[in-house]
């Protein structure tokens, strides 16, 4: 129990100590020590994209306002299997299980699987 207090006193401490740098320094968000602060006044966006960012990796990111790191929940939740990998980006074609035909695949530039049929750029003729 007692070290729990002391946890407390440091991390207090030091939130303390970083929002004196930040007023001294005049910086609303950054680092002090490697840990990241943010005091600017937080907006929807930045609150989900540190608590919920598919497009970053991290499992830890900086708060949205405070000192020190949060979750990255949807990361955890695709870690732990909750979720899949998220939809495909823009115009990126979906994986679908059935085959293209030949018109389709010739069409979008892909080759024909004719095997009689020459291929293209290959040379032959």
């Amino acid at each position: 129990m007692r070290q729990v207090s002391r946890l407390r006193k440091l991390t207090s401490l030091f939130a303390v100590i970083t929002v004196i740098y930040a007023l001294k320094m005049r910086q609303s968000h950054g680092r002090f020590l490697r840990v990241p602060f943010e005091f600017r006044v937080p907006t929807p966006q930045r609150i989900r994209q540190r608590l919920w960012n598919p497009d970053d990796e991290s499992v830890v990111t900086p708060q949205a306002f405070g000192v020190g790191w949060t979750l990255n929940l949807y990361q955890v939740a695709r870690r732990l299997g909750l979720i899949g990998k998220g939809i495909p980006e823009t115009g990126q074609a979906e994986a679908t299980d059935e085959p293209q035909s030949d018109a389709s695949a010739s069409a979008e530039g892909g080759e024909t699987t004719d095997p009689s049929s020459p291929r293209q750029g290959s040379g032959e003729a």
